[in-house]
């Protein structure tokens, strides 16, 4: 149940992280009690119509000056008190409450008007946040919601984040506050633990996070201000507080983060009451569940090191108890991610404790220290992200304590436990590299015979974080001898682990670049791949343009059978070479423009999408040296530039050519993103009358918005829009793609008529309809009404034989091409025109939405849907052999020969459903409401 619980909350915080964006982005709302408040101030921050406005505003609140006939002292107290109830009322991370705690900070006052005759002080905004805090408790002394009652919990809570102000002016009420802790943590484990609620997942977690926010506070509360709650009486209010704590923490189904903080609150109430001697002992008492778990590491936690001195023992057991059953439950995920958590925590703690532990304590100091060393081990290679990175941190912490202290046994329980390959090799090489980062590189080699020869190359592990390291303290030929010679030897061998190898190869050049050259004069040796030659030149960015390009001329053989050849990882290391500069202004020359051109003709077609999005980025930047190159050679015309501008129209006119009719998607994809930003290039540098269009390109254009896939119909029909003068489409055969049953045509003759809408010119006109006056978007307009009109006849069709209209006019098709005109529309600047016709269309659009949804419910709704078909019509008696009508297109005419199936009603259905709710989603969500006008009497 745990695992669920911890799956719900982290679905439920990764499901609405645009709510928390909307929230943090939103207009602040005035706190409560000044919504009826006649200051000018408060009326100037309640006109804000951004959070940007509302935080000039505050700073012009804090720091303006004011009329000399108002009663200027008043007034500053007055703004003072709406400030800090401002601030405790934002959300947590507002643009308007960080700009407040800034404000009301030592910062704040130093930069006010020294001329100012009232300024704020320091005291008088501790007074003012003092009142809102106060405020804030008094208003929760009654029966408040669990909702209110916890952002008034956490907005508190937030003034000991950074908030110096924030902290003193708490402190000043923590006896207000302590008293309501318990009182609310008792009320939401009430409702949580009682089962006639009936509390769905959502809502238990969010009682869940309201409990963890109460404990939290409470233990902030207790160790910042323990000896004042001391003098309040505290004892007798918190009493209750830990009878929860102790039903939280070991309640099995509570998330273990809650679980935790609940029995940090037990840690710290047993300090706080004077029992902490017992509190330890009934810890270190042996137990075998896990429901006392999160006491025993909480005991841990609030350990001092002062309490070494006589707890050391205790602190041993209770470490043991908690080890024991985390080998017993290492199955258990998130039981290990919460263990490797604490424990790496603890492991901090222990930092110069050796030094104030007497003589008789160090020996049980030493076990700890082997304890937590045996869980690392264990734990440093799980499969588990989280538990691998804080075993491995633990383990680091531990050595580093080790070493401080003089433990040399347990670096070699690490030596060991590699050179005796008693653990898995990817475990021991994790544990290598902790164990480099704190005794460096040269005491490892010494200790790890087995290293190189044995383990590497021929297996990879630790080696990267051991060269870096070795960099730092080995000579120059030593490191180059042991580290770089041997990468160079292992590339040799064509392995999937050459690309692996020619990454260390690259970190290696970025250490020591002055290898370049050593690297380079091993070109001739046909041993060495290309790719590693290629991975440590790229390495390098300090290589001239003049150098780059000697390398190119001299490589070009082997770096044309690269962007030829089956290696991916060689074919875009070569089209890296190609295109990168050191200088992104460096113009693209010929030979790299073939080397492009060669890329482009024998990979746009490839399959792997990963690799395709890869060569685009690659391809972008020659095209962004491209436009750098142009640019200049408007300023200032050269013979390179205009060679740019040839090479330029050769690139585009490769691509106009790879967009014949039977590319496929891959060649579409690349060809179609590429010449969209050729165009852009060309707009941007007013390039129009220099870039012709070869004589296919419009019809290849067309032909792409038949594309299985819908984001090359969109790209080919934007291209469209903004080249074409004069449109060809013709309307009946984009109402027949529209009537289809099958849903790529019907998209494909939506996009057509988008382009057509979008022409300058048409040259067959829509069918004469209602003639309506309207001057915005006209032609959409009318494909809309031509769309409505379709739609009504297939509407009255559906509500004769539905059966008869999922073959004949299936309304989907109309249904997504309105859908989609309105989109391109800007419904905002429709509605402030206020137009007659097009309020009339949106009216009858909705109703037909409502009435189509009406006539396909009883399919959508059937139980059996795939098997559900409405009365039998004569059609469907017929012998007619069944047509697979929705692999290939067929006429009006023998669709009237067709059997009906259910998979046919099934289509319409569903996807008529479909396109009526995202129509309204549209509707809902970008066209504006109308204020209601009220009329006198």
């Amino acid at each position: 149940m745990n695992d669920l619980n911890l799956r719900v909350a982290a679905l439920k915080l990764c499901a609405h992280p645009k709510r928390f964006a909307e929230l943090r982005d939103s207009l602040v709302p005035l706190p409560n009690r000044w919504n009826a408040a006649p200051h000018k101030f408060v009326r100037q921050f309640a006109e804000a119509k951004s959070s940007a406005e509302q935080v000039l505003v505050v700073k012009d609140i804090f720091y303006r000056g004011h009329d000399m006939d108002q009663d200027l002292e008043q007034e500053q107290q007055e703004v003072r008190h709406f400030l800090a109830d401002l601030l405790l009322a934002s959300p947590l991370k507002h643009a308007v409450r960080n700009q407040l705690t800034k404000l009301f900070s030592d910062n704040g006052l130093a930069k006010q008007d020294a001329q100012r005759l009232h300024r704020h002080s320091k005291d008088l905004l501790l007074e003012a946040l003092q009142q809102s805090l106060g405020s804030l408790a008094r208003n929760l002394e009654g029966i408040a919601s669990h909702d209110r009652t916890n952002d008034t919990f956490v907005s508190a809570n937030a003034c000991l984040q950074n908030f110096p102000f924030g902290r003193e002016a708490l402190g000043r009420q923590v006896l207000l506050f302590a008293p309501l802790l318990p009182t609310a943590m008792e009320r939401y484990w009430t409702d949580i633990s009682d089962p006639s609620l009936e509390l769905s997942p959502t809502r238990r977690n969010e009682l869940y996070l309201y409990v963890q926010n109460a404990l939290r506070f409470l233990v902030s509360l207790l160790s910042e201000w323990s000896d004042r709650l001391h003098q309040g009486g505290g004892q007798q209010l918190l009493s209750s507080a830990d009878v929860v704590a102790r039903q939280v923490a070991r309640h099995v189904d509570t998330p273990w983060d809650v679980r935790s903080i609940a029995g940090l609150l037990i840690g710290h109430l047993a300090r706080f009451s004077g029992a902490f001697v017992e509190y330890l002992a009934e810890c270190a008492r042996p137990r075998t569940g896990e429901q006392d778990l999160p006491v025993q590491t909480a005991a841990l936690l609030v350990l001092r090191r002062s309490d070494y001195a006589d707890h050391a023992p205790q602190a041993l057991a209770i470490l043991r108890m908690i080890l024991t059953v985390g080998e017993r439950e290492g199955s258990v995920s998130n039981l290990l991610v919460f263990l490797s958590k604490h424990l790496f925590i603890y492991s901090k703690s222990l930092a110069e404790l050796r030094s104030l532990l007497p003589a008789n304590q160090v020996l049980v100091y030493r076990q700890i220290l082997a304890e937590l060393q045996v869980f690392a081990l264990q734990n440093i290679s799980s499969a588990t992200d989280s538990v691998r990175h804080m075993s491995s941190a633990l383990l680091r912490q531990v050595l580093q304590h080790a070493r401080a202290s003089g433990q040399e046994e347990l670096f070699h329980v690490v030596y060991g436990q590699f050179e005796a390959r008693s653990a898995a090799l990817s475990a021991s090489c994790l544990a290598m590299e902790q164990l480099v980062a704190v005794a460096g590189v040269s005491q490892c080699i010494e200790h790890c015979p087995s290293l190189f020869g044995v383990i590497f190359p021929r297996f990879l592990g630790c080696e990267d974080i051991m060269m870096v390291s070795g960099h730092k303290t080995q000579p120059l030929a030593e490191w180059q001898g042991l580290w770089f010679g041997q990468l160079l030897a292992a590339t040799q061998v064509a392995d999937k682990r050459r690309s692996v190898i020619e990454q260390l190869l690259t970190q290696a050049v970025q250490l020591e670049p002055q290898t370049l050259a050593h690297l380079l004069l091993l070109r001739g040796d046909a041993r060495l791949p290309l790719s590693s030659k290629l991975a440590a030149i790229l390495s390098v960015r300090q290589l001239s343009e003049r150098r780059r390009q000697e390398l190119l001329c001299d490589l070009r053989p082997e770096l044309e059978q690269a962007l030829l050849g089956l290696d991916d990882h060689a074919r875009l290391l070569a089209l890296r070479f190609v295109v990168e500069t050191s200088r992104p202004s460096d113009p693209l020359t010929s030979a790299e423009a073939e080397a492009i051109g060669l890329y482009l003709r024998h990979n746009a077609n490839n399959p792997s999408a990963h690799l395709r999005q890869l060569g685009y980025a690659l391809l972008q930047k020659a095209l962004r040296r491209i436009h750098l190159g142009l640019a200049a050679h408007q300023k200032r015309p050269t013979v390179e530039g205009q060679q740019l501008v040839s090479l330029l129209q050769r690139l585009i006119g490769q691509l106009w050519r790879y967009l014949f009719p039977t590319a496929n998607y891959g060649r579409r994809w690349l060809s179609l993103h590429l010449l969209h930003d050729c165009m852009d290039l060309g707009r941007k540098l007013q390039l129009d009358g220099e870039l012709l269009l070869p004589p296919e390109a419009l019809a290849n254009l067309e032909h792409c918005l038949g594309d299985s896939y819908e984001q090359n119909k969109i790209l080919a029909a934007q291209l469209l829009e903004s080249l074409q003068t004069r449109c060809r489409f013709r309307p009946h055969e984009m109402m027949e793609l529209l009537l289809s049953l099958r849903p790529p045509d019907s998209a494909t003759g939506a996009f057509q008529l988008q382009v057509y809408c979008r022409a300058k010119e048409v040259d067959y006109p829509l069918p004469a309809g209602e003639t309506t006056a309207t001057d915005y978007e006209r032609r959409t307009h009318t494909a809309l009404q031509w769309c409505l009109e379709q739609l009504r006849a297939g509407l009255a069709l559906a509500q004769r034989d539905l059966a008869e209209a999922a073959k004949l006019n299936p309304m989907y098709g109309l249904l997504f091409a309105s859908r989609h005109l309105m989109q391109q529309l800007n419904l905002q600047e429709l509605a402030a025109r206020r137009e007659p016709a097009w309020r009339r269309y949106v009216e009858e659009l909705v109703s037909i939405c409502l009435a189509v949804s009406r006539v396909v419910l009883p399919v959508v709704s059937s139980a059996s849907p795939e098997g559900h078909l409405p009365a039998a019509t004569g059609d469907q008696e017929t012998d007619q052999p069944l047509a697979n009508v929705l692999s290939r297109r067929l006429a009006s005419e023998a669709l009237q020969l067709v059997r009906t199936t259910p998979q046919m009603v099934l289509l319409c259905a569903w996807r008529s459903i479909k396109e009526v709710c995202l129509i309204l989603g549209e509707l809902v969500q970008r066209a504006p409401l109308e204020a209601e006008e009220h009329q006198e009497g």
